[in-house]
């Protein structure tokens, strides 16, 4: 008894000596896990709030709660909008710079942030603690309250050598200009149009094999107007007399479209991959013999809508016996599919043309020689003054363009005041319901109305008189002065056209004559129009041929003028090397449309000014998030689909006037422990357009919005809550919807755990101390 009393409790003591020391750190944690629970961590919400005018931050995608990235000019300032919690400071920090301490009210400068993307963090302290982090991405714009609108224009040299004797790519790049500044008309905003270039070349086996393929598609002629006669020109210019302005052109007549399925069949560089315009540079200099005059050209069918007669014609307003056939040689071409070909070495007649009748020059234009007789040092910049003349469509400023009107009308008469022919055998010379079918499709999102009346002029003796008393007559034939007659139009367009609300009605007044013509400014020209108004005054001997077979007619005239109505100006470019690409905008395509370039201005145009009208209807909303929207209109945009572009701006502004309000649907009552995290479930929530945030309200003080239909709340204290669930649309309506959520004790099981651990470290205490009690061995 004695060894065995004596071993024992050493054996014990030697086991479990640590042991008060563990019973007294697990009762330690067992207070701590008692005073800690399960309570969730009270967070601040940080947000962003607009500027007084929202139009001051430019577009608005993320503009909107909830909002993390911002297109904004430079200087913008920033509000934070801080709920949800106590705080005691807040701090901010830029691209990872060192964090500052920002006072209220929460002002973020941007002054000296410079361009390009910024990051903003922003941290919210309650004392030491952080109780709210957000990070912000802007996009700092220097130049105007507008976004950049980026075009990307990829260049493409075909037949140059791209060396010291020719141009390299990189020297061509360096003299493209890569910003238009312009003005937006319909806002009396600035915005800035920024072309991004690649500049590239084909190889020379690519070069001559597409050479090769035009000379064998290739027509030699000898047969057709189209050399200028200067001399003639000139006298026509000085004098007034008629004359037979150009002489024979000998060389090669190439098709417009094989040099485009040759490039589309093979391509002569790796595609870019961006959205854009794509500029075929061409070097065809190998088909021309200077030796004996042989030249090429482009040639590229233009049927007049009237009459389907392929333009052969002079433009100008000239007996067509005098220059028929006329060739319309042509060094550039395109629109279609966003695609320009320009070959500065092919024959340029225009140029001189244009130098002659239009500048006053007496010669030559200095502008006007062809590549090959350019020094090698200057020809980068003299083919980039070319591509920059085909960017000056792409960048039209478009100053007149109509105001956003839902509703376009086009009121035309085609009068008669033709001694030859009646009225009725005139009425073929328009084709009203054609040229508002094409304006219908170019502008799917307004309304085209076509309203036409075919009548004599003496039924409309005012303007009957108008015209006579500005007419002037010398050797028989009648000079009507279209300045002053388009003037009267304009000052009495209430006698011809009633003006309505939402139509933008655009006048037009055609008056047929056998032996008078319209002058302006000293030249004759068919029409002048603009501001809604046209006057038109056509020759009846020009709708003819000599042997009396219909040539040409009224519409394709019709429609440049109501074009300048539009907003256009004519494509010529800077130098007049523009003229031919695509479109009736131009002094001598004979075609209904306005070409890709100058309809894609005119998009733009309208694009803006709804946008700007989207902004003025969200200045009254409540912080809305539209990213999804705006993502979707960027992205056309982007694209050059602008139709559908302006399709999801329609969407936008209806769904902002949608006064249909959502149904919250947030499911039924429920029960759960304290502590228990319950999931939360709104999807099943409706609106016609889309519900942009849900706001809970827990019934316990404490409430969360989201952008989510999701979210989940543990409650801390035991009760019976009323939890609301309120659903917002994109135009602010609301609907609620309420259940009860009961919070019962539930298992509490670490609170158990910790008493549990509390009352075994005790019993270890008490049984060691009773053991060392019995034990303890006697003196």
């Amino acid at each position: 008894m004695v060894l065995g009393s004596s071993k024992e409790p050493r054996w014990v003591m030697g086991r479990w000596k640590g042991c008060p020391f563990l019973a007294a750190s697990a009762l330690v944690i067992a207070v701590a896990l008692l005073s800690v629970g399960f309570r969730p961590a009270e967070g601040t919400h940080i947000g962003l709030r607009n500027s007084p005018s929202s139009t001051a931050w430019g577009i608005p995608i993320g503009l909107w709660e909830p909002f993390d990235y911002a297109s904004i000019p430079a200087g913008t300032p920033i509000l934070l909008d801080l709920s949800g919690g106590g705080f005691t400071s807040v701090r901010i920090s830029l691209d990872q710079g060192p964090a500052q301490l920002l006072p209220a009210p929460y002002r973020v400068d941007t002054s000296d942030w410079g361009e390009g993307t910024r990051h903003l963090r922003v941290e919210v302290f309650q004392g030491t603690n952080v109780v709210g982090v957000n990070t912000f991405v802007f996009f700092i714009d220097p130049t105007a309250t507008w976004p950049p609108d980026t075009m990307s224009v990829d260049v493409i040299l075909i037949g140059f050598d791209v060396g010291p004797s020719d141009v390299a790519p990189s020297l061509l790049q360096s003299f493209l200009a890569p910003t238009l500044l312009t003005s937006d008309p319909t806002s009396q905003h600035t915005f800035s149009l920024k072309f991004n270039f690649r500049v590239s070349a084909a190889d020379a086996a690519y070069s001559q094999a597409f050479q090769d393929a035009m000379r064998a598609e290739a027509t030699f002629r000898a047969d057709v107007q189209g050399r200028l006669n200067l001399t003639a020109l000139i006298d026509q210019r000085d004098t007034g007399t008629k004359r037979d302005i150009f002489d024979p052109l000998l060389g090669w007549e190439i098709p417009a479209r094989a040099a485009e399925q040759y490039v589309e069949r093979n391509p002569p560089v790796a595609p870019w991959g961006t959205p854009g315009y794509t500029y075929y540079v061409m070097n065809l200099s190998g088909l021309d013999n200077p030796a004996n005059g042989t030249d090429h050209w482009f040639v590229r069918p233009s049927p007049d809508p009237d009459t389907g007669v392929d333009e052969d014609w002079w433009r100008l307003e000239w007996d067509n016996a005098l220059n028929t056939p006329m060739g319309y040689p042509m060094n550039a071409f395109g629109g279609p599919d966003h695609k320009v070909f320009l070959d500065p070495t092919a024959y340029q007649w225009y140029i001189d043309w244009a130098y002659v009748w239009w500048q006053g020059g007496n010669g030559s234009a200095p502008y006007g020689r062809p590549y090959e007789e350019i020094p090698p040092a200057e020809r980068g910049a003299y083919l980039a003054d070319q591509i920059n003349d085909l960017n000056a469509g792409l960048a039209a400023e478009l100053p007149m363009a109509p105001p956003q009107s839902p509703t376009i009308e086009v009121r035309t008469f085609v009068l008669s005041g033709s001694t030859n022919r009646t009225m009725e055998e005139l009425r073929w010379a328009y084709n009203g319901s054609k040229l508002g079918d094409y304006l219908q499709e170019f502008l799917p999102f307004k309304t085209i109305v076509m309203n036409t009346t075919f009548a004599s002029v003496d039924d409309y003796p005012a303007l009957k008189v108008t015209i006579d008393r500005n007419t002037t007559y010398r050797s028989g034939w009648g000079y009507i002065d279209g300045a002053n007659v388009w003037t009267y139009l304009i000052g009495n367009r209430s006698l011809y056209a009633v003006d309505r609300p939402g139509v933008f009605q655009i006048l037009t007044m055609n008056v047929l004559y056998d032996n008078r013509s319209m002058v302006f400014n000293g030249r004759e020209f068919t029409g002048i129009g603009g501001g809604g108004v046209t006057a038109i005054f056509m020759t009846t001997g020009r709708l003819y041929y000599g042997n009396g077979t219909r040539a040409k007619g009224l519409t394709t005239i019709v429609s440049h003028e109501t074009g300048h109505s539009l907003g256009f100006g004519h494509q010529f470019g800077p130098d007049y090397r523009a003229d031919f690409i695509d479109g009736n905008m131009g002094y001598f395509r004979n075609e209904l449309t306005y070409g890709t370039f100058y309809e894609d201005a005119l998009y733009r145009v309208y694009l803006r000014a709804k946008v700007f009208e989207v902004l003025r209807a969200l200045e009254s909303k409540w912080p809305i998030d539209l990213r999804p929207e705006f993502t979707g209109f960027y992205g056309h945009y982007r694209d050059l689909r602008f139709t559908e572009a302006y399709s999801d701006l329609q969407l936008i502004e209806r769904s902002l006037s949608d006064t249909i309000p959502p149904t919250a649907q947030a499911g039924g009552d429920r029960s759960a422990s304290r502590g228990e995290a319950v999931s939360l479930d709104a999807s099943a929530s409706l609106d016609n357009y889309r519900i942009v945030n849900y706001s809970w309200d827990f019934g316990d003080g404490t409430s969360v919005v989201t952008a989510s239909p999701y979210a989940q709340k543990a409650w801390t204290s035991e009760g019976v809550f009323t939890v609301t669930l309120t659903v917002t649309d994109v135009a602010g309506n609301r609907d609620s919807a309420q259940f009860l959520v009961t919070v019962g004790p539930g298992p509490e099981i670490l609170p158990w755990i910790a008493i549990g651990v509390v009352v075994a470290a005790v019993a270890i205490v008490a049984l060691l101390w009773i053991r060392r009690k019995r034990w303890t061995p006697r003196p």
